[in-house]
């Protein structure tokens, strides 16, 4: 819950910062994302729920191709033990430009490295694929929705490795200067 108030007051925070472009090559995007998620574990067949934060800082070097970096911050709450995870990926995002002025949808790969603080360390990489729209409010301004597919290779201190595959649809919102 603390998590998304906090999501909630940075994205009003962004709403009030100024921006002074569009996306067009050499244009920049800052970008919060929020999404929570229940589902069960299937090792304990207890409940997790997860929340995530992401901000994004991408720079379009076409019209359509932006190259971005995206901080994550996610929570996972297992009954009562809780974990944190952090990260940074690189993103290639496509956008496709012909859909008219409010609309922009766009597919992407990434890539990037993890960390994972709980009752053990672990450590690792992930990559994965991403599809989503961005509706833009006002000519420097969108709302985004982002469908987000990765796999995630972790050790821990033990070198005992654990892999995952995540699915997740986030929310977000984004200014462009």
């Amino acid at each position: 819950m603390r998590n998304t108030a906090l999501a909630v007051i940075a994205m009003v925070i962004l709403a009030a910062a100024p921006s002074w472009a569009r996306t067009e090559a050499g244009a920049m995007e800052l970008g919060m994302s929020a999404s929570s998620q229940k589902f069960e574990n299937d090792d304990t067949g207890g409940e997790v729920t997860t929340t995530i934060i992401n901000v994004l800082y991408g720079y379009f070097v076409t019209d359509a191709i932006e190259l971005a970096g995206n901080l994550s911050v996610i929570e996972n709450e297992m009954g009562s033990a809780k974990a944190t995870q952090t990260g940074f990926e690189l993103q290639f995002k496509y956008h496709l430009t012909g859909f008219g002025e409010l609309l922009m949808p766009y597919l992407g790969v990434q890539a990037g490295v993890f960390g994972f603080d709980g009752t053990t360390d672990l450590f690792g990489n992930s990559y994965g694929l991403m599809g989503g729209a961005k509706y833009f409010v006002t000519e420097k301004t969108s709302v985004n929705l982002e469908y987000n597919y990765r796999t995630m290779t972790l050790k821990d201190d033990a070198d005992n490795e654990y892999d995952a595959t995540v699915t997740v649809l986030g929310i977000g919102y984004s200014i462009y200067f």
